[in-house]
């Protein structure tokens, strides 16, 4: 489900199969990352003093992650200095900043999405499924986002390489969304409010 650039096996400073993360200055790199229920995320230091924090959010928002964890931060150089690993057992969406002095403020933040281990069909994640995508499969054009989300939700579009294509603010009326310039494939919405979040499945063709 996943390019082999993502899974980095064991060629990262932790020595780990896992998933890449980079840190940075102000930046996880890629910010988003999706994986199978299972999988492990390595997160790498290559510049700066960083931690991985999903207990709480440093800047005050809800976050209603499955599981809670927290790596403590390390120096890192150019070479990639290894933060550390977790893996996740339990499905859903994870959230997670840097603590350290005002990086979250400036958007140190990142997400991990962990699908439900079922490679048959499109999986999707959700605490309240009150949020639909259509048409679903779509052709290239425009789709429709159409949910009682409430308007401070925010909607990202991530592909499978965890790059964001589109993020969407919900509005009254008809959320509409141009796909033409996106490449055909599986997309994940991630899409978070106050009260609910999920990530929900859509397939873009020709």
């Amino acid at each position: 489900m996943f390019p082999t650039s993502q899974i980095l096996a064991q060629d990262n400073p932790c020595g780990i199969d896992g998933v890449v993360v980079q840190a940075s200055n102000f930046s996880y790199s890629p910010e988003i990352v999706q994986i199978e229920q299972g999988q492990t995320v390595v997160w790498v230091n290559v510049g700066g003093f960083h931690d991985v924090n999903g207990l709480e959010s440093t800047l005050g928002d809800e976050w209603n992650n499955p599981e809670t964890f927290y790596i403590n931060p390390v120096s890192g150089d150019g070479d990639g200095t290894c933060i550390g690993t977790y893996t996740f057992t339990e499905p859903g969406i994870y959230q997670y900043d840097c603590s350290i002095g005002s990086h979250a403020q400036n958007g140190m933040v990142g997400q991990v999405i962990v699908n439900e281990s079922n490679p048959s069909h499109l999986q999707e994640y959700s605490s309240e499924m009150n949020f639909s995508i259509y048409p679903n499969p779509a052709s290239r054009g425009y789709i429709h986002l159409e949910g009682e989300v409430g308007l401070d939700a925010t909607v990202v579009f991530v592909d499978t390489n965890g790059g964001v294509v589109c993020h969407h603010q919900m509005k009254n009326g008809d959320n509409l969304i141009d796909t033409s310039n996106w490449r055909p494939g599986i997309y994940s919405a991630l899409w978070m409010s106050k009260n609910s979040q999920g990530v929900y499945k859509v397939l873009i063709g020709r």
